[in-house]
C-alpha cells in the first residue's frame, strides 16, 4: 500500500485468514472496507479467480519452481502483454511498458499516451457491457429478501434445499444475506442459493419454530462457518 495506495474496498473470499481480529483491526486502522464474497459463489470474486487460473496455467507451462529465473521472466512477459483493450497490465499500473531482456528502442518505454488510455477504457467498458448482456440472456433477476424472511438454503456440497433459515442481515450491495438455521448456525449466502420459503397450508408452525429458535439464540454469531 505504500507503493500503490490504500484501497477503498477489499474483496476476498471467506477464508479463515480474513476472519481474525488482527485482519479486522488492520482494515479499521487503514480505513479499508472489507467485502468478503459469499461461500461457494466464485463469480463474486471473479478477478481473483481468473488471476489464480492464469498463474496456474503459467506455472504448468513454464516451471513448477515459482522462484526460478525462468518463471520470473515468463511473469514479466505476461504482465507486459497487451490485453483485449490494447494495454498491458504494466501500462495500466505504471503508465508505461516494463523493460524486458528483449532489445527495444528507448522510446518504447515512454509513458503511455493519454489518448491510448482513454481508448482502452472505452473498449473495456464496451467489453463488460457486452459480456453482461450475454450473461443476462440466460439469467433472471431475483427478488430482494427482507430481514425476517424465512428461506430455504441450498447446501454447498449436496446441492439439496434441505435447510430452513431466517434472514438476519443484508450486506450493503444487497446480494448476500446472513441467515440463521433451525440449529442456530449462521451462514453468509448469495441470493441465488436462497429461496423464499412458501410452506403448505397448516405448516405455519414450522416458521414460528424457526423464528423462536432464531430469537432465543440471537447471540450466537460467533459460529459463522461455511457449509
Amino acid at each position: 500500500m505504500a507503493a500503490l495506495g490504500v484501497p477503498v474496498r477489499l474483496t476476498t473470499d471467506g477464508g479463515p485468514q480474513f476472519k481474525g481480529e488482527a485482519f479486522k483491526e488492520f482494515c479499521r486502522r487503514w480505513g479499508i472496507l472489507h467485502d468478503p464474497s459469499s461461500p461457494y459463489h466464485h463469480i463474486a470474486n471473479g478477478y481473483a479467480e481468473a488471476a489464480v487460473k492464469s498463474m496456474k496455467s503459467l506455472v504448468k507451462k513454464v516451471s513448477p519452481d515459482v522462484r526460478s529465473s525462468k518463471f520470473f521472466k515468463a511473469l514479466l512477459t505476461y504482465r507486459n502483454t497487451p490485453r483485449s483493450d490494447g494495454l498491458s497490465p504494466a501500462e495500466r499500473l505504471y503508465g508505461r511498458p516494463a523493460r524486458t531482456s528483449l532489445p527495444a528502442h528507448p522510446v518504447v518505454y515512454n509513458r503511455t499516451d493519454r489518448d491510448r488510455v482513454i481508448k482502452a477504457d472505452r473498449k473495456a467498458v464496451s467489453f463488460r457491457a457486452k459480456a453482461k448482456a450475454a450473461y443476462d440472456v440466460g439469467s433472471k433477476e431475483l427478488s430482494e429478501l427482507k430481514v425476517g424472511d424465512i428461506v430455504r438454503v441450498q447446501h454447498g456440497l449436496t446441492k439439496k434445499w434441505n435447510l430452513i433459515a431466517e434472514v438476519l442481515e443484508i450486506r450493503p450491495r444487497g446480494r448476500s444475506y446472513l441467515v440463521k438455521t433451525e440449529s442456530g448456525r449462521l451462514y453468509w449466502r448469495n441470493r441465488r442459493y436462497l429461496k423464499l420459503y412458501a410452506p403448505p397450508i397448516g405448516v405455519a408452525k414450522d416458521i414460528r419454530k424457526v423464528k423462536r429458535k432464531s430469537s432465543s439464540q440471537g447471540e450466537a454469531r460467533d459460529r459463522r462457518k461455511p457449509l
